[in-house]
């Protein structure tokens, strides 16, 4: 098994604070794919705090620059495509 997935939150990886994980499976054969993050009601107002921040700083951005960023993200999908979907159909149980 892989290191456990930790929550994403204001650009970094975080703990849980409760430090509680749960397994997700694939599907198909019930083995295990990712230990993941269990967030609680303290996580969520964590990440809600970040997101409003996050929010106002957008706004702040001309379209230009606010497009650019998406342009980025865009270009990242696009070049790891082949491992995303690879991830999105074990989670769905497809081989």
């Amino acid at each position: 098994m892989t290191d456990p997935v930790l929550m994403f939150v204001d650009g970094k990886n975080h703990l849980p604070t409760s430090g509680e994980f749960f397994d997700t499976h694939d599907p198909s054969n019930g083995a295990v794919l990712a230990s993941v993050a269990k967030g609680n009601e303290e996580d969520v107002a964590i990440a809600v705090t970040a997101a409003e921040q996050t929010s106002e700083a957008w706004a702040s951005l001309s379209p230009i620059e606010r497009g650019k960023i998406l342009h980025r993200v865009g270009q990242a999908i696009l070049e790891n495509r082949d491992r995303l979907a690879y991830m999105e159909s074990q989670d769905m149980g497809c081989k």
